[in-house]
C-alpha cells in the first residue's frame, strides 16, 4: 500500500514532551489519488502549554494536523455527517499534499524569501521529483 508520511522534528522544548510529530497518509491501492487512511500522532503537550485550548475553550492550532481523522463513522450518522467527514478527510489530505508537494520541497525558498509570496506561477516545480515519498 502507498502513501507518504510527513514528519516534523522539534528540539527539545518547553511546551512538548515529544520531539517528533508525524502523520502519515495510506493511499488506496487501485487509484493513488484517493486517501484511503490519514493516521495522525498524539502531540504530548506539557501542563498549560497546548495553544489549541485556552481556557476552557478549543481553538484551532496548526497542530490539528497530527491529529488520526478516522475514516469512518458511526453506523448510524446521518447523510449530513457523512459529508462532513467526507470533507474533513478531503480537507485533511489537502493539507498533506500542500506539505509533501508545496511546502518541503520549496522550504529554503521561502526561509530566504527567494519565493515571491504572491506569485501564481508555481516556480517550485522543477524541484518536486515523482519519486518523493
Amino acid at each position: 500500500r502507498g502513501g507518504f508520511r510527513l514528519e516534523f522534528d522539534f528540539a527539545p522544548n518547553r511546551f512538548l514532551t515529544n520531539t517528533t510529530l508525524t502523520k502519515e497518509y495510506w493511499l488506496n491501492e487501485e487509484d493513488s489519488d484517493v486517501l484511503e487512511l490519514p493516521v495522525g500522532c498524539n502531540v504530548g503537550w506539557k501542563p498549560g502549554c497546548n495553544p489549541g485550548q485556552i481556557g476552557s475553550h478549543a481553538v484551532a492550532s496548526f497542530f490539528d494536523i497530527f491529529q488520526h481523522t478516522s475514516p469512518t463513522s458511526a453506523p448510524d450518522s446521518t447523510d449530513k455527517e457523512l459529508r462532513q467527514r467526507e470533507m474533513q478527510l478531503e480537507d485533511d489530505f489537502d493539507i498533506g499534499l500542500a506539505f509533501r508537494f508545496d511546502l518541503v520541497p520549496a522550504a529554503l525558498r521561502w526561509y530566504t524569501a527567494e519565493m515571491p509570496a504572491d506569485s501564481d506561477d508555481e516556480p517550485w516545480d522543477d524541484l518536486v521529483s515523482s519519486e518523493m515519498v
